[in-house]
């Protein structure tokens, strides 16, 4: 949590670098969040939208989820969300890369592609998100829609393994 000397910080940021997308971001969550002032979740949602503009991938992702849960005046829409993923994965964003193969697996705002959303919770799990290693790692281990690939799945499961993924460490040690 951020306090009151915190945001203030960055919003003396702000007036040296106007468009500066992590302290747009981190101000938008102080006002999302009420910390260090009221919560303000239409001033959030404005700044928000000033770091998305700035390439912030933590901001792009967070409008991302919001289309895909349909809060705070954003319409539920599956292809909005996606378009937000995708732009945060190109970016190299591994929660993009996550989210877009969670929508990949689930046909939301896409076309269902069982190996496209491999390819991106692999890319987001060799960066580290453990969920991302893990789901590529138990698809792989099962062959549910995907070639079956013990030695990938070892891989993608010995990352979400130290990442403290217990269900990771079963299906690595059942392999």
């Amino acid at each position: 949590r951020i306090d009151e000397i915190g945001l203030q910080h960055f919003l003396r940021v702000l007036q040296d670098i106007p468009n500066f997308a992590p302290a747009l971001y981190n101000v938008g969550l102080c006002h999302y969040r009420g910390d260090g002032t009221p919560k303000n979740i239409p001033l959030a949602l404005e700044y928000f939208e000033k770091a998305r503009q700035g390439g912030f991938n933590a901001a792009i992702n967070y409008i991302g989820l919001l289309y895909y849960n349909g809060h705070h005046g954003y319409p539920l829409d599956y292809n909005k969300a996606f378009e937000c993923f995708k732009e945060s994965s190109f970016r190299g964003d591994e929660n993009g890369y996550y989210y877009l193969g969670h929508l990949y697996s689930t046909g939301k705002g896409c076309t269902q592609d069982y190996k496209r959303a491999l390819d991106c919770y692999a890319l987001a799990g060799t960066k580290g998100h453990i969920d991302a290693a893990y789901s590529a790692g138990l698809m792989q281990t099962t062959g549910t829609n995907v070639p079956k690939n013990i030695d990938a799945a070892a891989y993608h499961l010995t990352i979400a393994s130290k990442g403290g993924r217990v269900e990771a460490m079963y299906f690595l040690a059942t392999l």
